[in-house]
């Protein structure tokens, strides 16, 4: 189809345009980290109002507003030294989940735009990374295609996943068919728990959240710490103050829950979770490290998966980014995210790298054949 440079525009990511892609964003499945206050609270917490904007893309005759693309501009060293200039999704650093916004039906439209747009700003970027993109979001299929009629080479590729559970059934037939053998642990460390405090019980906060932030915080880096694993509270120090921010806008919509597993009167697990459109999102557990032996932050999962079986409103229990073992033994569906990668063939940077990185891997080869 023609395109036309005024279908599509660079703006700010100004909360004014951030608002006006609600109604795109009500088009997509797992929106959570797409909407208006996510993606506002990062561009003020993080300080990307310079280097990040949204693409939006307008019908010709009405102008409205029929799809977008909210992108920032990040700068990543290769081995080189080399500053690439690399486009990913708005928030992507912080966010499981991105999608090409556009109304349904737009999706060609709306890809050949971005496409367009992409060709002829390549002065202006180095790399292309989509790499949070559900299987299931519409418009990626389209966005590839278009990147190849465009004249780039996109690598596409699903070699990443997100585990999640339907929860329209019954929990009883649930657990039988899945978690029989899988919960036989977590159901004597209940027993044991339940025994050794006096009663066990889960309670649910929907308002007041943050009063219980502090120590849910505490427990969360301190595992980090001892597990060597990484702390992203360290990598990015803003990303407190966006939790905070977040979860202050969340609380306002009805999207924030946290539930307390109790021990007696003592707290022995958190977990911080968002809830949106009928898809419960597992987002941040932490615990007590003096109940560690009872695996508290599993038990939590536990009731918490059977609270969503029990809620009407709530059809799907998501795990968000991230493939470890545990929530393997929840969940029983899986989802692909598609990963698009361009690199821009107008760029000596872009293609600088890539010649160091196949010289590179040559050399490899021959010195494992030497």
């Amino acid at each position: 189809m023609p395109v036309a440079n005024d279908c599509i525009s660079k703006v700010p990511p100004t909360r004014d345009h951030l608002a006006e892609l609600e109604g795109l964003e009500t088009a997509i499945r797992y929106r959570i980290h797409m909407n208006t206050d996510w993606l506002a609270r990062y561009v003020e917490c993080f300080r990307r109002e310079q280097t990040a904007f949204i693409l939006a893309i307008r019908d010709p005759e009405s102008k409205a507003l029929v799809g977008a693309l909210p992108l920032e501009i990040q700068e990543v060293a290769n081995e080189q030294g080399l500053k690439i200039r690399q486009l990913i999704p708005l928030a992507g650093v912080q966010s499981d989940f991105g999608s090409l916004l556009c109304l349904p039906g737009c999706e060609r439209e709306c890809a050949d735009r971005i496409a367009f747009w992409l060709a002829d700003s390549r002065q202006e970027w180095d790399s292309l990374r989509m790499n949070i993109l559900p299987q299931s979001s519409a418009g990626w299929a389209e966005l590839a295609q278009a990147l190849v009629a465009a004249g780039f080479s996109p690598k596409v590729s699903r070699d990443r996943f997100f585990y999640k559970v339907n929860t329209d059934g019954r929990w009883a037939d649930y657990e039988k068919r899945f978690l029989h053998r899988r919960m036989d642990t977590v159901r004597n460390l209940i027993n044991q728990l339940t025994r050794d405090s006096g009663g066990m019980k889960v309670e649910r906060l929907e308002r007041g959240i943050e009063d219980h932030l502090g120590e849910l915080m505490g427990w969360y880096r301190q595992r980090r710490k001892d597990a060597a694993q990484k702390d992203a509270f360290a990598m990015y120090p803003e990303k407190l103050a966006f939790l905070k921010s977040v979860l202050g806008d969340f609380e306002s919509k009805g999207l924030a829950r946290l539930s307390i597993l109790k021990a007696g009167e003592r707290v022995a697990a958190y977990q911080l979770d968002w809830i949106d459109r009928g898809i419960w999102y597992y987002y941040m557990p932490a615990f007590n490290e003096e109940f560690a032996r009872y695996s508290p932050s599993k038990i939590l999962l536990y009731e918490t998966l059977r609270m969503a079986f029990d809620d009407p409103d709530v059809h799907e229990f998501n795990f968000m980014r991230g493939e470890e073992s545990y929530k393997a033994q929840f969940a029983d569906e899986t989802e692909a995210y598609v990963s698009i990668r361009v690199v821009n063939p107008a760029s000596a940077r872009a293609r600088a790298s890539t010649l160091f990185s196949r010289l590179r891997a040559l050399r490899k080869r021959l010195i494992r054949k030497a």
